[in-house]
């Protein structure tokens, strides 16, 4: 199932917008088994980066799109992995 979302975000979007895309991929999850979403992001829309930065994203390469031009290209698995108990990421 390949589902494009546009949302309009304003320069600000803040937990309104991170809870309603969780609530999302939460319904999409549970009702379809979708476990990766993908987003392509303008380089230039910071609220979406900032938006999916906290949603968990990662950037996995770049697409030239015929009409919006330039786009990163991030993923994000769902349900979010948690961290391990008693570790840091950044930890070696």
């Amino acid at each position: 199932m390949l589902t494009e979302s546009r949302p309009t975000t304003s320069r600000r979007s803040g937990p309104h917008a991170s809870s309603s895309v969780r609530a999302i991929f939460g319904w999409a999850h549970e009702r379809h088994g979708i476990r990766r979403f993908v987003a392509s992001v303008a380089p230039d829309n910071l609220a979406s980066l900032r938006l999916i930065g906290r949603l968990g994203f990662r950037r996995v390469g770049r697409q030239v799109d015929p009409i919006d031009g330039l786009e990163y290209v991030f993923e994000a698995d769902w349900p979010p992995a948690r961290p391990r108990a008693g570790g840091s990421a950044g930890r070696r």
